[in-house]
């Protein structure tokens, strides 16, 4: 993901949690927000309206409340390019093995 989509992103996701991050919202309007922005769709950077589960809105504000704006940026797997399916330890087995991976490519 580009680093100009990873800001879109963000800033749609700061948009949705907006309302909940001032600071002198009480325990009763937070909820309240809370289910409001539950219960309706929303338009993402890529033009599809999505609900947002509660979760999800709970993982981007705790993102947010730790790391600020930069919080809500996706930053990519760090993983990507590994196997997800087959664990490492049988990978290596199978290739001191002899056995040859044939490439997706």
């Amino acid at each position: 993901m580009k680093d100009n989509d990873r800001t879109r992103w963000a800033q749609f996701r700061f948009a949705v949690i907006a309302p909940l991050t001032h600071p002198s919202l009480e325990k009763a309007q937070r909820c309240s927000l809370m289910r409001e922005i539950l219960s309706r769709p929303h338009l993402n950077p890529d033009r599809a309206e999505i609900f947002v589960a509660e979760r999800t809105l709970r993982t981007w504000l705790a993102k947010y409340n730790l790391y600020g704006f930069d919080g809500l940026k996706n930053l990519g797997r760090c993983d990507k390019g590994h196997s997800h399916a087959i664990p490492v330890e049988i990978l290596d087995k199978a290739e001191n093995c002899g056995v040859r991976f044939l490439s997706a490519a």
